[in-house]
């Protein structure tokens, strides 16, 4: 061959190989790099999401995988932050989604509607189009008024079995943490015409700090309410039912039964729940144990209970008939049953406490038994209402009513 019709074969591959790869690599880069891309990034994103996207910066990995830097989902009503994420890698193909994110936060007050959104669009209206998708994250946090609520090692997945959309949540409450993960799960089953939603959460034996419950909640509970065990709610048709098994940790017992008690009540407790069933009135049934350690109880609860047959009174109360001064708790342990048909009580303090083998003591103080049984099979949910509000008690009607619309419905109004 001859060398001029060489050096043409060589220039031409030099530019064929070489030259335009690399012109076609950098020219991809620009544009991808445009601000006009990043803009059409963040429209897509708000049609599926329904949230206006903000995102600093976009680089592109390879083809189909990116990486978005400080991302941001704002209300578009509002105009109020959802979340942030400080680095998101967004890898896809035809049939699944990988996401891979760090440092994301939800402010406080705005993880309900992120809730309510994300609900939407990806259950409700299958955003992702059919398609499977994984998620990790190695960090979340939750903003709260006192300090951050922080969760770790979060694994996600969404995907279909038949007619049925499936999301599972995976994380630890505590960093480099060896027990099982707290797992939550969500089912859309759309067999029927009218879909079904079941939620499931479940913490296995680690216990979770709950800053997210609503103000009322708090006040209910206490500031710093904590709860390990199972949660399980479905939604059928417009309606909802629960049910619940685990234990409540630090529970003000009067905030629980209402702040407007008139008698003293200073006793945190440990409100262990076998089972619980909830319904759109509210508690159905339950039952369960509390126990306490420690507290404050005024001696004219316990006899207005006792008045009321729930239970007698123990030496600690009948030694002083004539006193109304508090006494200071060494031991609460109280099994309890409720339902619509009443309230049962049986005390099951360490039989150490009684006096006799028969006793079912439930609250010793630092005289000895304040109150025992022997208990009435089954009280009516009447006489415990009656016994927490005297009729004398300005707006007993009130506080009665608040304290029933805790109650199953057969609660009766005073």
């Amino acid at each position: 061959m001859h060398e001029a019709t060489q050096r043409r074969l060589l220039r031409c591959g030099f530019l064929l190989l070489c030259v335009l790869p690399t012109l076609g690599v950098v020219s991809w880069a620009c544009v991808w790099s445009l601000p006009g891309h990043t803009a059409r990034l963040e429209q897509q994103l708000r049609n599926r999401l329904g949230a206006i996207v903000r995102i600093d910066r976009v680089t592109h990995l390879r083809p189909g995988k990116m990486r978005l830097d400080h991302l941001q989902l704002i209300d578009p009503e509002t105009r109020q932050p959802l979340a942030k994420i400080q680095s998101l890698e967004w890898q896809h193909t035809n049939t699944a989604l990988q996401l891979t994110g760090t440092q994301a936060t939800v402010p406080h007050d705005q993880w309900r509607r992120l809730w309510s959104l994300l609900q939407d669009r990806v259950l409700h209206q299958d955003v992702l189009h059919g398609r499977s998708a994984a998620m990790s994250f190695d960090q979340l946090t939750i903003e709260t008024k006192a300090e951050p609520f922080q969760l770790y090692d979060l694994d996600g997945a969404l995907y279909h079995e038949q007619t049925t959309w499936c999301a599972d949540l995976r994380m630890q409450p505590q960093q480099n943490s060896s027990q099982p993960p707290l797992q939550i799960s969500v089912r859309r089953e759309r067999a029927s015409e009218q879909p079904v939603t079941r939620l499931r959460i479940d913490t296995h034996s680690q216990s979770v700090s709950l800053p997210f419950l609503p103000e009322s909640m708090h006040r209910r509970l206490c500031p710093n309410p904590a709860f390990h065990g199972m949660l399980s709610v479905t939604c059928d048709h417009g309606s909802w039912n629960g049910h619940m098994a685990g234990t409540l940790e630090r529970v003000d017992l009067k905030a629980f039964v209402t702040p407007q008690l008139p008698y003293r009540l200073d006793v945190a407790v440990n409100l262990e729940i076998a089972e619980a069933e909830f319904g759109p009135a509210g508690l159905e049934q339950a039952r369960g144990r509390c126990t306490a350690t420690s507290g404050t109880i005024g001696r004219s609860l316990v006899r207005s209970l006792v008045a009321h047959h729930f239970g007698s009174a123990g030496e600690a109360l009948t030694d002083r008939t004539d006193e109304d001064h508090d006494v200071s708790v060494q031991q609460l342990n109280l099994d309890w049953q409720i339902s619509d048909k009443g309230l049962t009580l049986r005390g099951s303090c360490p039989a150490d406490r009684a006096k006799e083998p028969a006793q079912q003591v439930a609250i010793v103080c630092d005289q000895g038994p304040l109150w025992i049984g022997p208990w009435h099979p089954t009280v009516h949910l009447e006489y415990l209402v009656r016994a927490l509000v005297p009729p004398d008690l300005p707006d007993a009607h009130v506080i009665a009513r608040r304290i029933q619309r805790r109650l199953p419905r057969a609660a009766p109004t005073l």
